[in-house]
């Protein structure tokens, strides 16, 4: 995945960074209203993550029972909250090219 990034094409690759990019913005949005918003800010912040993670649960049961995969669902909020970090890390990572390395 990183390092065949570059011959995706455009508009996946616009897609992957939108996504990430508004995963993060969201987290740090509600963090923010947390620390500093008042009580139905805070409120209204909860129930937006509520409600995202219901989806979230709602749509990885429908995936996992489709496919026969029943232990993923704990695995996956783990995975929702790493990714942007590890992808922010592979990103780095990868800034260096290195011709040695195996296409």
């Amino acid at each position: 995945y990183g390092s065949a990034f570059r011959f995706y094409p455009g508009d996946v690759k616009s897609y992957v960074r939108w996504e990430q990019g508004s995963r993060i913005l969201f987290f740090l949005t509600t963090i923010c209203a947390l620390a500093v918003m008042p009580l139905e800010y805070k409120l209204g912040a909860l129930l937006f993550v509520l409600l995202r993670y219901g989806i979230v649960v709602w749509q990885v049961r429908r995936v996992a029972r489709r496919l026969g995969e029943e232990g993923i669902l704990g695995r996956y909020f783990l995975y929702d909250l790493l990714s942007p970090l590890c992808a922010a890390v592979l990103a780095v990572t990868l800034l260096r090219r290195d011709e040695r390395v195996w296409r």
